[in-house]
């Protein structure tokens, strides 16, 4: 998914992800809905954004959770068959071991 409002650039808050290159990170925005703030009030502490904005960065937010999410299933799953297969190999090796 693309983020039209939502920017990033090295030479502004060290590469932060922002509201349309405003300084306004968009953890700030999604920490203040987070802490109960709502969309007038988030609007009216920031009077540069718009309402477009604050849907984005919850847009935004709810991807990169997924993302962390699936993320965090495939390293289960990689360390659950390395696991797997070590057991495997070492069961191997002890069969291998009791017969010498």
């Amino acid at each position: 998914m693309q983020f039209a409002r939502i920017t990033t650039n090295p030479q502004k808050m060290g590469g932060v992800p922002c509201i349309r290159s405003l300084r306004i990170p968009v953890t700030t925005i999604f920490d203040m809905f987070a802490d109960g703030m709502r969309d007038q009030e988030i609007l009216q502490t920031f009077l540069d954004l718009e309402a477009e904005d604050i849907q984005e960065v919850l847009q935004y937010a709810a991807t990169k959770f997924r993302v962390s999410l699936k993320a965090q299933r495939l390293k289960e799953l990689v360390q659950q068959s390395v696991e797997e297969a070590m057991n495997g190999v070492l069961q191997k090796e002890k069969l291998t071991f009791s017969n010498l």
